[in-house]
Parts: structure tokens; sequence; C-alpha cells
């Protein structure tokens, strides 16, 4: 499993850890533990019935350093309830998760929500970038070769192709 995360300043981390398991619980709790090195306990499902899904989500949960052992045990306690999580997120979803499980927390305010978005920062710009670093030659020996340069970004599934015009306009 490789993981990627982009820190807005264009420095990803990216961490890697072999699946263990068909569980993807498991092998995200294996992921932080050997790449990111921070204890996480992860519970995520999916109810399909009749081809429809009902319920999908998880919850994952981090200890800050320096946590003091009743914060372990109450949260040690909390993820005991999400053993059949898709059953939980079925009867409340994520705000019944929430205002059942983290109630006392989310009125100290010290809960952290994050909402993740998978996207590519790739764009037609930031290729021309990487052509650039190829030289002229090397760039318009690839046009002659190819009748043009192509990338295909594996993330995204996005191909920039660039002819000989593209490349003349580049240098």
């Amino acid at each position: 499993m490789t993981v990627i995360k982009e820190d807005g300043l264009f420095r990803p981390f990216v961490g890697t850890s072999e699946l263990k398991c068909e569980d993807i619980s498991e092998n995200l709790m294996q992921y932080f533990h050997i790449s990111e090195q921070v204890a996480t306990a992860v519970a995520i499902g999916v109810s399909v019935e009749n081809g429809e899904c009902l319920a999908a989500g998880g919850v994952v949960m981090q200890l800050l350093p320096g946590t003091c052992e009743e914060n372990m045990d109450r949260a040690e306690n909390a993820m005991q309830d999400f053993v059949d999580i898709c059953k939980v997120l079925k009867e409340g979803g994520a705000d019944g998760i929430m205002q059942k499980y983290f109630s006392s927390v989310t009125e100290e305010k010290a809960i952290y929500l994050t909402f993740p978005e998978y996207k590519c920062n790739c764009s037609r710009k930031k290729i021309e970038g990487v052509i650039k670093s190829l030289g002229k030659k090397e760039a318009m020996d690839i046009v002659a070769e190819r009748g043009k340069v192509e990338v295909h970004c594996h993330y995204c599934n996005t191909d920039y192709a660039f002819g000989e015009e593209d490349i003349e306009e580049l240098f």
C-alpha cells in the first residue's frame, strides 16, 4: 500500500507498507504503524444489499503525543464499539457517531475534523516544466522518433501530448 500525502507546500510524503491481509482496516493500521510510526485504530466498512450501498465509512483514531493513560483507555473503549462499523453507520451515520461516541470531546472543541480530498495536482504547466528539464534537443529527438512527447499521469489517468509546435513554443 502506498499513501501519498500532500502538505500544501509541494513536499509530498510518500509512505509504503506491505498488504498483509484482505481487511483494509488491518492494512491501514499496519501502514500507520510501519510507515508513519503512529499508533492508529481503524474501523472501515461497507454495507451492500441487492447491489445498493446502504452505508460506507469508518473511524480512524490516533493518539496525540503525550496522551494520558485515561485518554488512551477512553479511545480503546470507544473503538470496541466500532467492531461492526457498518451497523453503527446504518444506525446513525457520521453525525450520529460523533454525537453518540464523541460528544464529550466535541463539547470541549478538542476534535479535529478533516475532509479528505482525492485529487491529482498534475497540470499541463507542471508537465511543461518536466519537458523543459529534458532540454530542447532531447525533446525534439523524441518528437522525431515518436511524433510527439507523451506523458501519462498514472494517478489521475490524464494524458498530455506535446507536438513539435508545442516544444518550439516551450523553448
